[in-house]
């Protein structure tokens, strides 16, 4: 079999032999180096971001859960990527990453601390339960209470976590002895309302005060009563006046009284009688109108100072009930207000009660936003379908994460599975794997490449 006749032409190896031909080859095959390279390092670049982008997640939720353990871990994940990169942008990310993830730190910690506080209260309440428990208890009911006053002993030995305790405790009584108050107010105006519109010598009268007794509102019948006895007694004395001579002089404690108001006697008696009467009068007519202020229609500029009160008090408290914790920047709102716009409440609560001035005021504002009220309780409502469609996953979730770390009620790093934000983190990991399933499918339907 003949050989092929490799021979070059002259021309070429002339070519070959020109200085400029070795100079051009070297910078080709330099160029395809470099580029290699670089292609290299931009696939190692994207990596390094997916990877930081998914332990950023993990820190996030960690803060969120106050899981000291799970931070200090993704920090070392961070310190071996960063010893294992060579590029410079990657190592960039990287220690961006471990930045961002240092930072946290603190509020993970207080979240690590409100939840060491948390178990505390949970601790005390059930061995709280123990003391309240009737008979002897049974040995495994002791084993028990033996384990929950070793972990709360243990716990306690966190002084900041013992003091934020303590004020978790003294807010939620606050809080709840508030509540209370506000419906035993509201229970006593109606009360006082039923009353003041019912005839006292009626059955009906003795019904109201039957009912009220028997909610416990036994004072605020009292309370009435007194105040109408008193009206009635200034009644009386009004009365009693209107029947003596015109021209009866005044006895020393009734000038006393009179002059007292900053009236000066004038010596006519008739003219300083009258004064005297319209005095008593006012007094009966005051002390009604204070026992019944709030059942009492007002208006002017008693019912526009209400309708801006009841404005403040959704500023102070924008996490009223009647709100839902919808206007976060409801202070801001409200402070821009029109003059305009306020004069259209001011009319709406002219000739009404206080308690329905503050009701005005709430339905007002809810209209006035009504868009932003709206959109936001679109996204409550989409978090909480979505909470209650993966309520059995969510549980799934928080127990295999107990059962991995062997935490138990009343352990620090136990996770709580009646927390909202315990079920929100389950939720978001619940949604992230959904997401990497996702991918993966992709990425299995485009030959390996995820979109």
């Amino acid at each position: 079999m003949a050989l092929p006749n490799l021979r070059l032409s002259s021309a070429v190896l002339g070519g070959l032999a020109q200085p400029d031909f070795a100079r051009a080859a070297g910078l080709s095959i330099g160029a395809g180096m470099l580029g290699a390279q670089r292609r290299a390092d931009e696939a190692e670049t994207r990596a390094t971001q997916e990877a930081s982008i998914e332990l950023l997640r993990k820190a996030q939720v960690a803060q969120e859960t106050g899981d000291m353990g799970m931070l200090t871990g993704l920090t070392g994940e961070l310190d071996a990527l960063l010893s294992s990169t060579q590029n410079e942008q990657s190592r960039q990310i990287i220690m961006d990453s471990l930045n961002t993830v240092q930072g946290q730190r603190a509020a993970t910690q207080q979240q690590a601390q409100t939840n060491t506080a948390m178990s505390i209260i949970k601790t005390e309440q059930a061995l709280q339960n123990f003391k309240n428990q009737t008979g002897p208890l049974s040995d495994q009911e002791l084993t028990v209470q033996k384990t929950l006053q070793d972990r709360l002993a243990m716990m306690k030995q966190n002084g900041a976590a013992v003091a934020e305790a303590d004020t978790i405790k003294y807010t939620t009584q606050l809080t709840q002895l508030t509540r209370e108050e506000k419906i035993r107010e509201q229970q006593s105006k109606a009360v006082t309302a039923a009353l003041a519109s019912t005839p006292k010598d009626s059955k009906q009268y003795e019904n109201i005060v039957a009912r009220a007794n028997n909610m416990g509102l036994g004072g605020a019948v009292k309370k009435f009563e007194k105040s109408m006895l008193e009206t009635e007694k200034l009644n009386m004395e009004v009365q009693k006046l209107r029947d003596e001579q015109p021209g009866k002089p005044l006895t020393e404690a009734q000038k006393t009284r009179l002059t007292n108001t900053g009236y000066t006697l004038s010596g006519d008696r008739v003219a300083d009688r009258k004064a005297f009467i319209s005095l008593v009068e006012g007094e009966a007519a005051a002390l009604k109108n204070i026992t019944l202020r709030n059942i009492t229609e007002v208006s002017g500029a008693e019912a526009k100072a209400l309708a801006r009160q009841a404005l403040r008090d959704l500023q102070n408290e924008p996490g009223a009930d009647q709100f839902l914790n919808i206007f976060d920047d409801l202070n801001d709102e409200i402070d821009e207000l029109s003059d305009k716009e306020l004069q259209e409440l001011y009319d709406l609560s002219e000739g009404k009660t206080p308690a329905e001035i503050r009701q005005i005021a709430v339905d007002w504002t809810r209209d006035k936003f009504s868009d932003e009220f709206e959109d936001m309780l679109q996204v409550q409502e989409n978090e909480s379908r979505e909470l209650d469609e993966a309520a059995t996953a969510i549980d799934a979730v928080i127990a295999a994460t107990n059962a991995k770390s062997g935490a138990k009620p009343g352990d620090t790093d136990y996770k709580d599975p009646n927390d909202p934000l315990v079920r929100s983190s389950a939720l978001e990991r619940l949604k992230s794997d959904a997401s990497k399933q996702r991918a993966l499918t992709q990425a299995q339907g485009v030959g390996g490449r995820v979109l």
